[in-house]
């Protein structure tokens, strides 16, 4: 998406957003260095409607290229101590003002997922609904039945709460109803 981000000669960013109309980006678990992502981030983020990285700090993928680059944290499993100062008031200020939700994908709160995966889309249910949900139009993180909170250091986060399931259920009941109610 950054390289995306460097208009044509004499284009607005309100024509760059124009010519290429991004919805919804969604990274699953991205292998990127942390920095280099927020930084990336910073060039492109309005660009989309929404950007929605989704963590999981015990992903064994990201933890085997984490070492096998020896660099610094994925994007997908980050540390946030690796940050500048600047880089983490970017996004502490992203979460509240630019349509960027971070997913936080943890094992210990979603049913059978297992804790090392790094597949967590496809082996667990509710992170695979909530993915099929984002996509409807404009779904935000609510919408799509997670849970915010907000971290001691102001960041706020997306989980996925006990009653999920429900959630997403309603959540597909509730667009099913729409969409009847629409047709004659």
């Amino acid at each position: 998406m950054a390289l995306l981000a460097a208009p044509r000669p004499g284009e607005s960013r309100d024509e760059l957003r124009h010519r290429f109309r991004l919805g919804q980006i969604y990274s699953a678990a991205p292998d990127i260095d942390k920095r280099q992502f927020v930084d990336q981030l910073g060039v492109c983020a309005d660009l989309a409607e929404r950007v929605s990285p989704a963590v999981n700090l015990n992903d064994a993928a990201l933890a085997w290229a984490e070492r096998f680059n020896r660099s610094g944290s994925r994007a997908g499993q980050p540390n946030p101590t690796e940050l500048s100062a600047e880089q983490t008031e970017f996004l502490v200020d992203s979460t509240l003002r630019l349509n960027f939700d971070v997913i936080k994908v943890d094992p210990n709160d979603i049913p059978n997922l297992p804790l090392r995966s790094p597949a967590f889309w496809d082996d667990a249910p509710w992170v695979g609904s909530s993915i099929l949900a984002m996509f409807l139009p404009s779904a935000k993180p609510r919408q799509r039945g997670l849970g915010s909170r907000v971290r001691v250091d102001g960041k706020k986060i997306w989980t996925f709460p006990p009653d999920c399931c429900a959630r997403v259920i309603k959540l597909m009941r509730d667009a099913d109803l729409a969409v009847s109610d629409a047709t004659p």
